[in-house]
This record gives structure tokens, C-alpha cells and sequence, in this order.
């Protein structure tokens, strides 16, 4: 209400790394066929909100437990993405 934020969104995806495919050859019948396989998912982070504050982007998480898969996941956000967490 008071204009101190804006743009509010709430578990905002961030990819960390991106999902590695590889092309297998299938055999068919009448012919061959290439296919891509997913050999590993993508590595995201879902921040739990994402606003703009003085013209900024925050991205702030609310943690009643730091695991060790989050302690990664944040420092890659701020190594890879240049994006630094907000905690609650």
C-alpha cells in the first residue's frame, strides 16, 4: 500500500544449470530414428518471493531450516546468476 515495493511474485524458478540430453539412434522397422534422451534434469531454485525495491530485484527466502542442498543452491544464485538471497 505504501509504495515500497513493487512487482510482487511468489516461487520465482531460477535455473542453476541447465538439463543435459543426449541423441540415442533407435531402430525401427523401415528406418532409423535419432532421438534426445534426458540424462540428467535441470538444477532449480525456487526463491519464495521476487520484488523490486528502489529499482532492484530482491529475491528473499524463508528458511526454518538452512539444509545443505539450499547452503549449494545459494551460493551458485550468487556465483553463477550474480543474484544474492535475502533470508527471513
Amino acid at each position: 500500500k505504501q509504495g515500497i515495493i513493487s512487482d510482487l511474485r511468489l516461487q520465482v524458478p531460477y535455473e542453476l544449470l541447465p538439463a543435459i540430453y543426449e541423441d540415442v539412434t533407435i531402430q525401427l522397422k523401415t528406418k532409423t530414428k535419432t532421438k534426445r534422451k534426458l540424462v540428467q534434469r535441470a538444477t532449480t531454485y525456487v526463491a519464495d518471493f521476487v520484488y523490486t525495491r528502489d529499482g532492484k530485484e530482491v529475491v528473499e527466502d524463508t528458511k526454518g531450516f538452512r539444509t545443505k542442498e539450499y547452503e549449494l543452491k545459494k551460493k551458485m544464485m550468487r556465483s553463477l546468476l550474480g543474484i544474492e538471497i535475502q533470508e527471513l
